[in-house]
């Protein structure tokens, strides 16, 4: 409470370079000149970060050796110093790849801009996310077919960790829908992951599912929040 108090903020930008299992290989700090963040929770993208960095080297060209790849992930922070005690609180915005697509270099100025969705962009053909040729989720089922085919009678949250082990996802969060697929789902090679879960998620009311911050896959019962307690109520509100 005391930093949002201040009534002079120092805002500083740092953001990881992770491999795709999350490991931080590198920091960007110092690189990024500008930047925006935008966020929409109706969309399936729930997340979206563009920022212009300064080369500064070669190994912010293109490349699958370098640091602008597909493989590669984003944690841009920000952080706000305490002019008390000299100390940067840093806030996560969110984890992202690239959309080398929208990648552009400017050799006169030296600077490198980039678009980067959040990780849902993998799964919803945006990146690629399109199914191939697998059998039914169901381990036990003969049922073989070119695409995706999830029997009736499947337990929904066994399903979808299904799915998401297919699509080589293994952070995730999946709540317990207590309900079972009501008649069989059957997916062509090419639809996309996302596609599936839309499927899924509208066999019942008040599902959602979406990458958090840290780049994990929820699966949960839309929140009402009318339980939840006050976190910015007038008093605090009237100090800031």
């Amino acid at each position: 409470l005391y930093i949002l108090r201040q009534g002079t903020q120092e805002i500083t930008i740092n953001v990881d370079l992770l491999d795709a299992n999350y490991k931080v290989l590198d920091s960007l700090e110092g690189n990024v000149i500008s930047d925006s963040v935008s966020q929409d929770n109706e969309a399936m993208q729930r997340r979206s970060y563009s920022c212009t960095l300064q080369v500064t080297h070669s190994s912010f060209s293109i490349g699958k050796d370098k640091r602008i790849w597909y493989d590669k992930r984003i944690r841009p922070y920000y952080g706000i110093r305490s002019l008390r005690t000299g100390e940067i609180k840093y806030y996560l915005l969110g984890t992202f790849t690239y959309d080398t697509i929208s990648s552009q270099y400017d050799p006169v100025t030296n600077q490198l801009q980039l678009t980067c969705p959040d990780l849902m962009a993998l799964y919803d053909g945006t990146l690629n996310g399109q199914i191939g040729g697998y059998g039914s989720s169901n381990p036990d089922s003969e049922a073989i077919a070119q695409g995706l085919f999830i029997p009736a009678g499947e337990d929904i949250r066994q399903a979808i960790i299904a799915t998401l082990k297919l699509a080589g996802i293994t952070r995730y969060i999946v709540e317990d829908i207590k309900k079972e697929i009501p008649y069989d789902l059957e997916f062509d090679t090419g639809t996309t992951f996302c596609d599936v879960w839309v499927k899924i998620r509208d066999l019942y009311d008040s599902w959602e599912f979406y990458f958090d911050i840290d780049g994990v896959f929820i699966w949960r019962q839309v929140p009402t929040c009318l339980n939840d307690p006050v976190v910015l109520n007038d008093d605090i509100m009237q100090q800031i």
